[in-house]
């Protein structure tokens, strides 16, 4: 009888534990995909600064100006998530539909670089990093890297993660 109380007790908790994991990770894809509408309408202000600077509409300095104001909108929400992941039970860190929405880290980090290129060598710029600036093909080539290919493909995987898990629980 014992031996059955302890099986039902152990099989409740693995359920209570799974269950809230899963709750868990689907709030995780919530947020994620919450945090990808806010950064979106940053992406496209960068978007819209580049080619205007692109086209000769605006300088290299304003499209650096323009560019940082994005720094620390984009490097609060990453640190949001980042916290976010780490406050997860143990349960739900090993939950295997985490790695499915965990592309908001990479995204943050492609911005950041893309921002980082933008602003090197201009002091006045908020997120304005050491060194001389970056020659326009370098810019161009930075812009092709971290905006048009890696964060339109870590928005796609994580959008698709984000479907499968707040569709699948």
């Amino acid at each position: 009888m014992r031996k059955i109380l302890l099986l039902i007790l152990i099989l409740s908790l693995t359920l209570i534990t799974g269950c809230s994991s899963r709750a868990e990770v689907k709030q995780m894809a919530i947020k994620e995909q919450a945090m990808i509408e806010e950064v979106a309408p940053m992406v496209d202000e960068m978007n819209k600064s580049f080619s205007k600077w692109k086209s000769g509409e605006i300088t290299r300095e304003q499209l650096s100006t323009e560019i940082a104001l994005h720094y620390p909108k984009i490097h609060k929400i990453n640190q949001d998530w980042d916290t976010s992941k780490r406050n997860l039970t143990r349960f739900a860190k090993n939950n295997a539909s985490l790695w499915k929405i965990s592309y908001m880290s990479n995204i943050c980090y492609s911005l950041e670089n893309f921002i980082a290129n933008t602003t090197q060598g201009y002091p006045e710029s908020i997120a304005a990093t050491k060194g001389k600036p970056l020659s326009d093909k370098l810019l161009i080539a930075s812009f092709q890297k971290f905006i048009v290919e890696d964060y339109n493909y870590n928005v796609i995987k994580a959008t698709k993660g984000i479907n499968e898990v707040i569709n699948f629980f």
